[in-house]
């Protein structure tokens, strides 16, 4: 108020309140945006020690055919390939939780950013357009705070990853980290359905099962240090 003398007690007194309201305000909108942004929703990481997909993709790799990726082998290969923890740069991703829900992919996955403990979200289609496997995203959250997703697919540019590039808000992936030719892909009643062109080069059934869960562990384990070196 204009007209009010601040050296009454009355007025300091009003203006106190005013400030303190005006902390309490900033403190609650603060105290809120931490809960939106730290939320994890209490996930935790499925870990499997079951290998049976691998038994799957040795055969396929060989002989070629349609072959199909239940939740199960889903939480196998997720398992499999974050193993460890994975960092780059300032953020460090723990693992992820990949859920077929409604033949679309709910992806979790707990990161660390500088020591703050967050939760990653995404929801989208998976698909095979023009020889690549294709993630459309329908969003992108941090913790309950939707993120835009030209900000998500920028910073997935800035990677310079040969394995993953981003098009027309499409997250694509490069057909050739897969020890196969992929020629379709589909989901439906919640399943993966994959086509793998036939090799030209066949293999016998006793050859193909002679292969070792620890050979093809190595070989995912190839792949994984390709795109880890692509991306630095």
């Amino acid at each position: 108020d204009a007209s009010c003398d601040w050296s009454s007690d009355v007025c300091s007194s009003d203006l106190k309140n005013k400030l303190m309201w005006a902390l309490i305000i900033i403190l609650g909108l603060l105290a809120i945006f931490a809960y939106v942004v730290l939320y994890n929703g209490g996930v935790v990481l499925k870990k499997t020690t079951s290998t049976e997909v691998l038994s799957k993709l040795k055969v396929i790799q060989f002989k070629g055919g349609q072959f199909e990726l239940t939740q199960k082998n889903v939480d196998e290969l997720s398992s499999l390939y974050f193993a460890k923890p994975i960092s780059k740069g300032n953020v460090t991703i723990k693992g992820a939780n990949i859920e077929i829900k409604n033949n679309e992919l709910l992806i979790k996955a707990p990161i660390t950013y500088k020591k703050f403990n967050l939760l990653l979200t995404s929801n989208g289609k998976l698909n095979f357009t023009n020889g690549r496997i294709t993630y459309d995203a329908d969003n992108f959250k941090i913790g309950m705070l939707t993120l835009p997703k030209k900000l998500v697919m920028s910073q997935i540019l800035k990677l310079n990853n040969k394995s993953i590039s981003v098009q027309d808000n499409l997250i694509k992936i490069n057909p050739s980290i897969f020890p196969f030719e992929i020629t379709s892909l589909k989901t439906y009643n919640n399943k993966i359905f994959v086509t793998v062109a036939t090799p030209s080069i066949k293999k016998s059934f006793d050859e193909i099962m002679k292969m070792s869960a620890a050979e093809i562990d190595k070989q995912l384990a190839t792949v994984k240090r390709s795109e880890e070196h692509t991306s630095e």
